[in-house]
């Protein structure tokens, strides 16, 4: 802004006073083509216009420096507004700034970012090429050995091949002459084995015979026994019998009673006398017999362990 020079006030008094500088000039940062306003009207008990009322120079003095004051203060207002604005513009100016540096560091950060991935992508794509490269020479190494040893297993396994065809042949003929020995040796068995079993088919039968003998022999003493204990038990309720009646009748009566009862007893004990003699005579019997017939079993079952131990 270029400063604006008035022309000189003339120095008086009111000057004096501090109305004015003494140096004559005022320096403003008003540009040349700015217009200033007229001054307000005075109203009031203001001072009267230079007419024929006031003689002096002092009156017209006073009101142009009371006009040079008020225009004074807007300059100032205006310079104030002014700078305040070209602080706000320069702020925004520097902050505008500031945000086209941090978006233009963001970006070359991203631009930075990127070529660093397309270089990463670019190594890992070179090592994979490598690595596949190192991984064919190792197959391809390995597919020779392979197929050398495939080529030696190939030998080795022919080789082998003849040997075990040499060895099953010696074996197969080992197994004919082992069977056809285990073939006479199991019909020597056979022969022996089915002598051994109608032996001893014998010899069950003969258990058998035995257990059923025994088995009839208790069920005869058992039926015995209960004819036995019946006889009893009808002899004990005639004994109870003759007590009833002794105690009902008269002693005429008990005593015809008692000798009807005694022969009647007489020849009834005498009875089954006879049947338990007879009994015990067909028991003893049946025991000889069945001594008989035990000796003779142990007899033949010597007999026939002799003849096996002769045999084997």
């Amino acid at each position: 802004m270029d400063p604006v020079h008035l022309p000189p006030v003339p120095e008086n008094a009111i000057q004096s006073f501090g109305y004015g500088s003494d140096r004559g000039t005022l320096h403003v940062t008003e540009p040349p083509s700015t217009f200033l306003p007229p001054a307000p009207p005075l109203q009031g008990n203001t001072l009267k216009p230079l007419d024929n009322a006031c003689m002096f120079s002092t009156c017209a003095n006073l009101q142009t420096h009371r006009e040079k004051g008020s225009q004074r203060e807007r300059l100032t207002e205006r310079k104030a507004h002014r700078e305040k604005d070209s602080q706000r513009k320069t702020h925004r100016e520097k902050g505008s700034q500031r945000e086209r540096l941090t978006e233009r560091k963001a970006h070359r950060e991203k631009d930075s970012q990127r070529e660093r991935l397309t270089e990463r992508k670019a190594h890992r794509e070179k090592d994979s090429q490598r690595e596949r490269l190192t991984e064919r020479k190792t197959h391809r190494e390995r597919l020779t050995e392979r197929k050398a040893h495939r080529e030696k297993d190939s030998q080795r396994e022919r080789v082998t091949e003849r040997k075990t065809h040499r060895e099953k042949d010696s074996q197969r003929e080992r197994l004919t002459e082992r069977k056809a020995h285990r073939e006479k040796g199991s019909q020597r068995e056979r022969l022996t084995e089915r002598k051994t079993h109608r032996e001893k088919g014998s010899q069950r039968e003969r258990l058998t015979e035995r257990k059923a003998h025994r088995e009839k022999d208790s069920q005869r003493e058992r039926v015995t026994e209960r004819k036995t204990h019946r006889e009893k038990d009808s002899q004990r309720e005639r004994l109870t019998e003759r007590k009833t009646h002794r105690e009902k009748g008269s002693q005429r009566e008990r005593l015809t009673e008692r000798k009807t009862h005694r022969e009647k007893g007489s020849q009834r004990e005498r009875l089954t006398e006879r049947k338990a003699h007879r009994e015990k005579g067909s028991q003893r019997e049946r025991l000889t017999e069945r001594k008989a017939h035990r000796e003779k079993g142990s007899q033949r079952e010597r007999l026939t362990e002799r003849k096996t131990h002769r045999e084997s």
